[in-house]
């Protein structure tokens, strides 16, 4: 769908215009509407909009501690990370 998106922008660089030709403005709606499907897609895999929401706050990557870290205790001078 991107790449439709990106192929229409080129396009649209050439002519100078988003609406001329006709069909090059129905081009962008289908790329929109197209977008919009992946978002709603998107929601219902995840179940529902809180869902989503909650998945999109959590951090993509976590770092894993080490062996090492792992066998290190906690005590005051190193306080936890919150």
């Amino acid at each position: 769908m991107f790449l439709l998106s990106a192929c229409s922008d080129f396009y649209e660089a050439q002519t100078g215009a988003w609406w001329e030709p006709w069909w090059l403005i129905l081009w962008n709606a289908g790329c929109g509407a197209g977008v919009g499907v992946m978002i709603f897609w998107y929601i219902k895999i995840n179940g529902s909009w809180a869902a989503t929401k909650a998945k999109l706050r959590q951090p993509v990557f976590r770092r894993k501690p080490s062996k090492q870290e792992e066998g290190i205790e906690q005590d005051e001078s190193y306080p936890e990370s919150t």
